[in-house]
């Protein structure tokens, strides 16, 4: 007798990685001018925030870069009209779980003339190790659940001979972000760093796996 099973499981990890999306985003009347401040703002971030907090600009990957025109819709003349270049790079900082250096990070942020739009993830370091212990659960759930419909059958479950599962899709990322916006009258101060440090506890992420399961019954 065939037995077709599903085996349900999940479990909490805590975070253990940061995962920095950084946004920098210039607009200019001319293409040199987007581009040259553009890479300056770049300079500027390397310089008072990363090697501040003892990263190498090798730490920081860029995921995109461009310098485009710029257009902006006319309702009158219905049709779209030059409005400059922007120039924008997207980049991506990975470091060890630390809301020390985070809440940091943050403070030299907003000290910046022109600050980057960032979102921080919480993340795990290896989640292959988080997948494989539920994955590993689900199929002891799958393997009890073949023993029961064997019993009640009046048969004895012999083994398992195909299973099929269906990995994560998406990246395995705490549910917590924070995103940054900035204007001259919300610059960090050091006792909102201070807060940040004693109050911001990422969620714990929840790695979910299911298995389905042929067992062989005699």
């Amino acid at each position: 007798m065939d037995i077709i099973v599903e085996g349900n499981a999940s479990d909490f990890f805590k975070p253990d990685q940061i995962s920095l999306n950084i946004n920098f985003y210039t607009k200019k009347d001319d293409y040199n001018l987007a581009l040259s401040c553009g890479t300056e703002n770049v300079e500027a971030f390397i310089v008072n925030v990363l090697e501040k907090l003892e990263f190498k600009k090798e730490d920081l990957k860029t995921r995109s870069f461009s310098v485009s025109e710029v257009t902006k819709y006319d309702a009158e003349k219905r049709k779209h009209l030059k409005d400059g270049f922007a120039y924008s790079q997207n980049a991506n900082l990975k470091f060890d779980l630390d809301i020390n250096k985070l809440s940091k990070f943050m403070e030299l942020v907003s000290n910046l003339d022109t600050p980057p739009i960032y979102r921080i993830n919480f993340e795990l370091k290896n989640e292959d190790k988080a997948k494989s212990l539920v994955i590993a659960k689900a199929y002891t759930k799958a393997e009890e659940k073949a023993k029961m419909i064997a019993l009640a059958a009046g048969k004895k479950l012999k083994n398992c001979i195909k299973v099929d599962f269906k990995p994560f899709a998406e990246n395995v990322i705490s549910n917590t972000q924070f995103g940054s916006m900035y204007n001259k009258e919300m610059s960090m101060a050091n006792s909102v760093s201070e807060t940040i440090q004693n109050t911001f506890t990422p969620e714990d992420i929840e790695v979910q796996e299911k298995l389905y399961c042929l067992w062989v019954a005699e």
